[in-house]
Parts: structure tokens; C-alpha cells; sequence
């Protein structure tokens, strides 16, 4: 358990780490990749190269036993100096990273896509939080993974319709980004109040550059010899009083269209439409901030 205003506990293949070895860590979550972990520990006598082999597993909690990160190791590297000081930098990865381990060559056919990504998840012992209602009505008469990691062909898959990926624990989200929903995070610089967490740095960017206000998919069913098309129009949400093509004013008026992907179906279009248009929208307001230590989020 740490000292000051933060307490945290690491446990490593079951085992808490001694206060009197510890050093550091450092945790890395992010949308799409898997999160990463490196956590760094006195290593006298090799104690910790002996005592913990590759893909123990490693969770990091702290406060109230609040766990803000959970996966495996995966890379032992122990730093030995003169004076017989010896140190051992344990690096983990959540249980994304086994969708990378190796590529394959698989045919989906008649298929959904969550029961598609279910099924390249299930191969890893994963499981899937699925939420896309664009992409429900779907079904595809074939899908090819051609000779191509999972974590790949995952990221690939939700791309194209819009969706975010990530991982807790042993389960990957795979969502549609929600804009009607208000996260109830709360941030202020130089505000101490109650639920409301404390800026040391805000640096907000806005970008009328990739916004529009309408994006038009297009294709062709050879079977039915019939064009295909569906059109995705911005819309408000409780992100802002206004759309970021009518806040981007003439800037905002472009019109964006897609052909560059196989179409078979109108609800195939419909959903990647909307997620072009998703991806397109949420470009206009970014930002970057750093807050005290002591404070955590929810991905997603």
C-alpha cells in the first residue's frame, strides 16, 4: 500500500507488492489499443525475476479498492547496477493484446456482425459488449479474415460502421459512441468543490476541417444489378447547443460521399454512413487535459 494522498495496491501473480520493493508505476488506457501497464520494483537477489514468469496476471487498485487496470505480464526486464542495486521493470498488456498474437484466414458466412466479432473474441477466451443499433439489421452472406490478426480484423470491422473498441478485464466493448448520454464527469480549473475534479491543465482545439453537414454511401449489388445508397444528416446531442456543421458555419456545409466499400444491403449502408459521419463530427471539438493523480475515469 502506498503513502500520501493516493493508496494504491499491486498485485502480481496473486501476490501484493511489498511496499519496501517498490518503485514506480505507470498505467496507459486508451480507446482502440490495448492498455498497457509498467510497474517498476527493487529486485535484490533477482527475487522478482525468479518469483513471476510471462502472462501472470496484474491488477492495479486504488483508494477503495477501485481497480484501474487489469491484464498480464508480458515482459520481464531486470536493470543491474554497480553497488549491487538491482531493479526488475515488469511491463503488461490487457487481455486485448491475445487478439494480436497470430494471424488467420477465416470465412463468416450468414452471419451478424457481433456474432462475427463474438466469435473471433470467443477464440481468445473474450467475450463481447455489444451495443450498435445501425448495425443490428445486418446479415452478411460472407465475410473474409484474409491472413490477418484479430486484433486487426477486430479494429477494421468497427471502424467501417463507427464503433469504439476496448477492453476491461476479459471483456471488449464494442459500441457505437453514445452522444445523448452525459458521462457526469465534472471538471474545473482552480475549482475545489464537491464531485468536481481538479485541472492543472485544459487545452481544448477546435477544427472546422473535417466536419460536414451530410454523408451519402453508394454502391452497387452485382446480384441484383440494383445501386445502393443511404445518406446520414448531423443531428444535436447533449455534447452542445449546437451541431458542429451549423457551429462551423459555412465551413460546415460540405457534403462527404463514399464508395469505397463493398455494399450488399441498405442497412449496411445506413450503418456506415452514420459512422463516417460520427467519425467526422466528433473531430471538431478535441482536447487535452491533466488532472491531480488521485482521479479516475471510465473508458467509453
Amino acid at each position: 500500500m502506498g503513502s500520501g494522498a493516493t493508496k494504491f495496491t499491486v498485485t502480481i501473480g496473486g501476490d501484493d507488492i511489498s511496499t519496501g520493493n517498490f518503485h514506480s508505476f505507470s498505467v496507459e488506457r486508451d480507446v482502440n489499443p490495448p492498455d498497457m501497464c509498467a510497474v517498476v520494483l527493487a529486485n535484490q537477489a533477482s527475487f522478482y525475476t525468479a518469483k513471476f514468469k510471462v502472462a501472470d496476471d496484474i491488477e492495479i487498485e486504488v483508494d477503495n479498492n477501485e481497480s484501474i487496470y487489469k491484464g498480464q505480464l508480458v515482459g520481464i526486464e531486470p536493470s543491474f547496477k554497480g553497488g549491487g542495486k538491482t531493479t526488475v521493470l515488469l511491463r503488461g498488456m490487457n487481455k486485448l493484446h491475445l487478439l494480436s498474437r497470430k494471424r488467420k484466414s477465416v470465412t463468416f458466412t450468414e452471419k451478424k456482425e457481433k456474432d462475427i466479432l463474438s466469435q473471433v473474441l470467443g477464440d481468445s477466451g473474450l467475450s463481447i459488449d455489444w451495443k450498435h443499433e445501425k448495425a443490428d439489421p445486418i446479415q452478411y452472406k460472407h465475410v473474409y479474415q484474409h491472413n490477418q490478426r484479430d486484433l486487426e480484423f477486430l479494429r477494421t470491422r468497427a471502424a467501417r460502421i463507427g464503433a469504439h473498441e476496448w477492453c476491461v478485464d476479459s471483456k471488449v466493448s464494442v459500441k457505437f459512441p453514445d452522444l445523448q448520454k452525459d458521462s457526469g464527469v465534472k471538471l474545473a480549473v482552480n475549482t475545489a468543490g464537491s464531485g468536481t475534479i481538479g485541472l492543472k491543465h485544459f487545452a481544448p482545439r477546435m477544427s472546422s476541417a473535417p466536419v460536414v453537414k451530410k454523408v451519402t454511401v453508394k454502391g452497387w449489388n452485382p446480384e441484383t444489378k440494383e445501386l445502393i445508397s443511404a445518406t446520414a444528416t448531423s443531428s444535436g446531442s447533449k455534447l452542445g447547443s449546437k451541431t458542429a456543421s451549423s457551429a462551423a458555419g459555412d465551413h460546415g456545409g460540405e457534403e462527404s460521399f463514399t464508395v469505397d466499400h463493398p455494399i450488399w444491403s441498405q442497412e449496411e449502408a445506413t450503418a456506415l454512413a452514420y459512422g463516417r459521419l460520427m467519425e467526422l463530427s466528433l473531430g471538431y471539438i478535441t482536447g487535452e487535459a491533466e488532472c491531480v493523480g488521485n482521479a479516475s475515469f471510465e473508458l467509453g
